[in-house]
C-alpha cells in the first residue's frame, strides 16, 4: 500500500530532471543496477524520458544500458595494472591546474560534466554552470555550485533561455572554462545557439578565459562562432595543432597546453 502511494503522489510528474538523474546514479551505487520500471514509476515519467535519461548517462560514461535497465560501468583496472588514462581525462587534469587560485569559475561542456570531480579537487572556487549533470557531479565532489533558473532542455539536461542568462549577467568571474566544438584562425565555434549564448556571457564576465578543444575539432568550424582568438587566454587540447593554426594562436597571445596520456 505504501508503495502505491509513493508512486502516485501529487506533483510527481514535475520532479526536476536534476534530482531524477541524481537518484538514478544513487540507485546504481546502492543497488548495483536500476530498472526502467523503477525510474518510470518513481518519477511518473514516460518510457521515452527514461530512455533519454539513460542514453545521456551512458554517453557520459556513468552507466551501461542493459535489457530492462542499466548497470554501472566498471571503473577499476585489473589488479596490478597501471591506471588507465585517456585524452579527455588528461585535458580535464590540465584544466584543473588552471583553477588552483580561482575563486569563481563558470564552466560548460560534456567533457567537464563527466570529469567534474577532477576540477573540484584542487580548488575552493564557487562554480557556475547551466548543466544539470555538471552541477550534480560538482556537488557530489563537495564543491559549491550555482545553477540559474530557466528552461530545462531534457535532451542535454541543461538550463537555457533569457531567464538563465539574466541571473548570471552580473557575475564577476575569475575563470570561464568552456568546451568548444571547433577552432580555426577565425576563432572558437559552438554547435548550439542556446549553449552559445550562455558561453558568450561567461566569456564576457571572466578575467581569464580557458577553452578545451579535442584534437579532432582543431581546424574545424561549427554552427556559430563563439568568439575570436583575441578573446582566448589558454587553449587546452590533446594533440598539437597544424603549424598554420599554431602561428595564429601565437599571434593572438594564446597559451597552448597539450595534454598527453602517459
Amino acid at each position: 500500500m505504501a508503495s502505491k502511494s509513493r508512486t502516485t503522489r501529487p506533483g510527481q510528474r514535475d520532479h526536476p530532471a536534476q534530482a531524477r538523474l541524481a537518484a538514478i546514479v544513487a540507485r546504481l551505487e546502492s543497488e548495483g543496477s536500476v530498472s526502467l520500471r523503477w525510474i518510470a514509476q518513481t518519477f511518473g515519467v514516460s518510457d521515452m524520458t527514461v530512455r533519454r535519461d539513460l542514453i545521456g548517462l551512458e554517453q557520459e560514461g556513468v552507466l551501461k544500458r542493459v535489457h530492462g535497465g542499466a548497470v554501472p560501468v566498471p571503473a577499476k583496472p585489473a589488479e596490478g595494472a597501471a591506471p588507465a588514462t585517456d585524452p579527455a581525462t588528461e585535458m580535464a587534469r590540465a584544466a584543473a591546474t588552471e583553477l588552483a587560485s580561482a575563486r569563481s569559475v563558470a564552466l560548460d561542456g560534456s567533457l567537464l560534466a563527466r570529469r567534474a570531480a577532477l576540477l573540484a579537487a584542487g580548488t575552493r572556487a564557487r562554480f557556475f554552470t547551466s548543466s544539470l549533470r555538471t552541477a550534480d557531479a560538482l556537488a557530489r565532489a563537495g564543491a559549491e555550485v550555482y545553477l540559474p533558473g530557466g528552461r530545462i532542455d531534457g535532451q542535454s539536461a541543461s538550463v537555457s533561455g533569457p531567464a538563465a542568462a539574466s541571473q548570471f549577467a552580473d557575475l564577476h568571474l575569475d575563470v570561464a572554462l568552456l568546451e568548444i566544438a571547433g577552432l580555426t584562425a577565425e576563432g572558437a565555434f559552438d554547435a548550439s545557439f542556446e549553449d552559445c549564448a550562455l558561453k558568450q556571457l561567461y566569456l564576457s564576465r571572466a578575467r581569464r578565459r580557458i577553452l578545451l578543444c579535442p584534437a579532432d575539432a582543431l581546424d574545424q568550424t561549427s554552427l556559430i562562432r563563439l568568439c575570436p582568438l583575441s578573446e582566448i587566454h589558454v587553449l587546452i587540447t590533446d594533440a598539437a595543432p597544424a603549424d598554420p593554426l599554431v602561428r595564429a594562436l601565437k599571434a593572438a597571445g594564446i597559451v597552448l597546453r597539450i595534454a598527453r596520456t602517459t
